[in-house]
């Protein structure tokens, strides 16, 4: 499976709104530049671990449909879902989606897919321990993601719990970072899988 470099998010917000995706500076996602503390991962067509059954619905292509209540947004020839009132910014010159009220967030990144997304992750997440003391990772291992190379990191920091999933499509890496409240996350699962479902690549 191809990696990517993570990007790292040094800077990640622990407040109520927690920066979701990794900014890719250097490698983000499977093939994403990377760049500040977060990294992410990449992965094939399946859920996350412990994400639930991703929505129905899908096209040919394998993108499923936008549920009611959701709302697509779409830079640099991508497109994603996020539910209705997500505010749009930016986190590391790449976009970034926020829930005011909840703290639930989705950050995608880009950039060059890089050749094993695990090992990619696996570095990130070192770099990212050293710099945050309350990291604890749950989990990096490679997963499947519509047949993509994929790998998906998965951990807490500061009171937050966030799942980074990184892909490569044609040569194109993809960084998908999600994060929540940490006693929360079980609840923003259902809204991680449909993030995943309905993510359309370049």
């Amino acid at each position: 499976a191809l990696a990517v470099s993570a990007a790292r998010d040094d800077g990640a917000e622990r407040s109520a709104s927690p920066s979701a995706a990794p900014s890719a500076s250097s490698s983000a996602a499977p093939g994403a530049p990377g760049g500040a503390d977060a990294p992410a991962a990449s992965a094939p067509a399946t859920p996350a671990p412990g994400s639930g059954e991703e929505p129905d619905g899908e096209g040919q292509d394998g993108v499923a449909a936008v549920p009611a209540g959701w709302e697509e947004r779409s830079s640099d020839g991508w497109t994603a879902a996020v539910p209705e009132g997500w505010r749009t910014g930016a986190f590391g010159g790449f976009p970034e989606y926020r829930d005011p009220g909840s703290g639930r967030a989705l950050r995608v990144s880009t950039g060059p897919g890089q050749p094993d997304a695990v090992a990619d992750r696996e570095r990130q997440a070192a770099s990212f321990a050293q710099d945050h003391p309350t990291y604890e990772e749950i989990g990096i291992e490679e997963v499947d993601y519509r047949g993509y190379p994929a790998a998906e990191w998965e951990f807490t920091f500061e009171g937050l719990h966030v799942v980074n999933r990184v892909f490569v499509v044609d040569g194109q890496g993809y960084s998908l970072w999600f994060q929540a409240p940490e006693g929360s996350f079980d609840d923003a699962r259902d809204d991680y899988a449909t993030v995943l479902a309905t993510f359309r690549p370049a």
